[in-house]
């Protein structure tokens, strides 16, 4: 629960950072994005703070990091104290780009906190319940079927992505028209 909503948080956090690169900083809608990005941000450093402890003193999560357990959750949670010393300081690109590296980093924590307990999904009734990675381990078949879907399709998705960033590669206006009605 604690983790969906600390993802949850994060990545509306990163939207926001995300909007305030699009909109021009003299719009109604940039400053509400910032205030969006402060509060959201707000949320989000106590989201991960209380994840991290969850994760640390009730699950042991962090045990199997060897040496240096507290590397990855805290280099995460200086990032997300970044983003608002960048927000303040109006750098909005550097919020954008501590925003997506607070979630590369969480993503890594949680990440190395499961895999090397060889635990894909802990169970919370009994740990032989526990989905573990060779019991979530796909086929031969599968894998090579994916392998062809994936070679097809990501050039396609990778394609578009190009196209829609060249498409949307302006900024937001207010005076583009359509912002002053009802947005």
């Amino acid at each position: 629960m604690v983790g969906g909503l600390t993802t949850l948080l994060l990545f509306t956090l990163h939207g926001a950072n995300f909007l305030l690169l699009r909109l021009h900083q003299d719009s109604v809608l940039y400053a509400r994005a910032r205030r969006a990005a402060l509060r959201w941000g707000a949320l989000a450093t106590v989201a991960i703070l209380a994840f991290v402890t969850m994760g640390y003193v009730t699950e042991g999560l962090f045990e199997s990091f060897g040496v240096l357990p507290w590397v990855f959750p805290v280099a995460a949670f200086a990032t997300l104290a970044t983003i608002w010393l960048a927000l303040s300081l109006r750098r909005d690109v550097l919020a954008f780009v501590m925003s997506g590296l607070t979630i590369l980093l969480a993503t890594v924590t949680v990440f190395l906190a499961l895999f090397t307990r060889g635990v894909v999904l802990p169970s919370t009734i009994d740990p032989a319940f526990s989905l573990t990675l060779a019991g979530s381990a796909s086929q031969h078949r599968t894998l090579v079927l994916m392998t062809w879907v994936g070679g097809f399709f990501l050039p396609l998705i990778i394609g578009y992505q190009v196209w829609d960033y060249d498409v949307f590669r302006e900024g937001v206006r207010p005076d583009a028209g359509g912002l002053q009605k009802g947005y």
